[in-house]
């Protein structure tokens, strides 16, 4: 799960921050990256924010190749914890 103070969003990958997420910057991608909890579906997390996929789509898919994000299958065991 990210770390989150005020507008800046933290993105660490083996305990070491990598990217920073500025909400001023991008509020969408920065409001979708700040839900993230490694059991709510990509769906759930956008219909929750009311946002729409079109608005985050470059930077997931972006994301997942650069192994920032991975994704899993809702049906898999959720029990170890994802990248964001």
């Amino acid at each position: 799960m990210p770390l989150q103070e005020d507008n800046l969003l933290y993105i660490t990958i083996n305990n070491s921050i990598e990217y920073l997420v500025d909400s001023r910057d991008d509020y969408e991608w920065f409001t979708f990256l700040s839900k993230i909890n490694g059991i709510k579906s990509i769906k759930d997390i956008l219909s929750q924010n009311n946002q729409d996929f079109r608005d985050i789509k470059e930077r997931l898919e972006e994301s997942v190749l650069l192994d920032i994000i991975e994704l899993k299958p809702l049906f898999e065991d959720q029990s170890s914890s994802s990248k964001a």
